[in-house]
């Protein structure tokens, strides 16, 4: 998304805003910061590599009139961190630790739904379906709200 900005002229980059489904790690922050946009949208907050507070900390980093809003629903937030939580677990290259000891600081029932889906492999059937994107929330939601808090 970031490589198309460079086809828009500078007004329209600067009124555009980006929406990300996970807080930006350093690489992808400050790729949206040389980008010429000017406002940063994301639903799920990165307790490990999130680095959107960087803003405003280099010189260099606190010229551009940045504007960056965190999580504004707290129910997709927490499903996008727990599809976050069950995509590492099932990375080959994962060592538990570091990263699930943050995510688990600030959002504990996403890790530990992260680590349910894990467990089941809702990833990879989910993959393998033949269902809509809309179909697998709401499976995921049902998962969420019938099965994994009860």
């Amino acid at each position: 998304a970031l490589l198309k900005v460079a086809d828009l002229d500078k007004a329209t980059a600067h009124k555009s805003i980006l929406y990300t489904s996970l807080q930006p790690c350093p690489l992808c922050f400050s790729a949206f910061y040389m980008s010429g946009l000017r406002e940063l949208r994301y639903a799920a907050r990165d307790a490990y590599g999130g680095s959107d507070d960087l803003l405003g900390k280099t010189p260099y980093l606190s010229v551009k009139p940045i504007r960056v809003f965190p999580p504004q629903d707290e129910e997709l937030e927490q499903m996008i961190a727990a599809l976050f939580i069950a995509d590492t677990l099932a990375d080959i290259n994962y060592q538990p630790g570091l990263v699930m000891e943050e995510e688990r600081k600030i959002l504990p029932i996403a890790v530990e739904f992260g680590e349910f889906l894990y467990k089941e492999k809702w990833l990879p059937r989910m993959a393998q379906s033949k269902l809509t994107p809309k179909a697998m929330y709401e499976n995921l939601i049902f998962l969420s709200t019938n099965v994994f808090r009860s």
